[in-house]
């Protein structure tokens, strides 16, 4: 992901993650460091910041324009939930969506969201621009909305694309659990693995992709498959005729 960041918004975002230093009997002094605003495509504020050492962190909640870009549904896919927008009536801003696959396309609902007070209690509402593959605000899982619900004054951000899907969370982060912080803390233990929550949800560590769909590989979009072969044992047997 690409992050961009506005100079002029780092002294309020600065105190709203609490980076004062602690007191004895107050939340640990934050690990992050020269927070840098994330800030959205259109230049607004995403509501997170950047640490210095890479981490993502939410730090207060925003507003998004409810546009899904994904592909609409064709109307021929013959499978799905849906066939045009009106039947996504299910939540706020649905879209009914073209989802393509090696074998055979479908379509389903996406829905959108503007502000967290289109979510249910305990997901927020977060950007495309901070979640992979995403091509909507979407509602994800959250065990804190802002450092202030965690000890460590740090509300990080996971977001782990695993080979068939992608599992976005906030928790708390914290520096007795979590073997990283960011996917850099990551390259030393090998390619492709990225900090993320760990396979059992308690802390953040170096993952790798754990699914592989049992569709053909896809190579630069075109599905890898063994040559077609003239073989016997697959033909079916017809007896022969008997002449009457």
């Amino acid at each position: 992901m690409t992050f961009s960041s506005h100079a002029s918004l780092r002294a309020l975002l600065l105190g709203a993650i609490g980076c004062q230093a602690a007191s004895s009997d107050g939340p640990a002094e934050p690990s992050c460091t020269d927070p840098t605003p994330v800030l959205l495509e259109s230049g607004a504020a995403s509501g997170f910041v950047k640490c210095a050492d890479g981490a993502i962190n939410r730090v207060a909640s925003a507003a998004f324009e409810p546009v899904n870009t994904g592909e609409a549904c064709h109307g021929d896919e013959g499978t799905g939930g849906c066939l045009t927008d009106a039947d996504c009536a299910a939540g706020p801003h649905g879209r009914c969506i073209h989802f393509p696959d090696v074998f055979a396309a479908s379509c389903g609902c996406e829905y959108a969201c503007a502000t967290d007070e289109d979510c249910g209690a305990g997901t927020v509402c977060l950007p495309p621009e901070l979640s992979q593959r995403a091509t909507r605000p979407r509602c994800v899982a959250a065990r804190c909305m802002g450092g202030a619900d965690c000890a460590s004054g740090e509300c990080g951000l996971s977001d782990n694309f695993d080979g068939c899907r992608t599992t976005t969370e906030l928790v708390c982060r914290d520096s007795t659990r979590d073997a990283c912080r960011s996917d850099g803390d990551c390259e030393s233990v090998g390619a492709g693995y990225t900090c993320d929550l760990g396979y059992d949800g308690k802390a953040f560590g170096c993952v790798l992709w754990g699914c592989e769909p049992g569709r053909p590989l896809l190579v630069a979009g075109t599905p890898r498959v063994a040559p077609t072969v003239r073989r016997a044992d697959w033909r079916p047997v017809t007896p022969p005729s008997e002449a009457s």
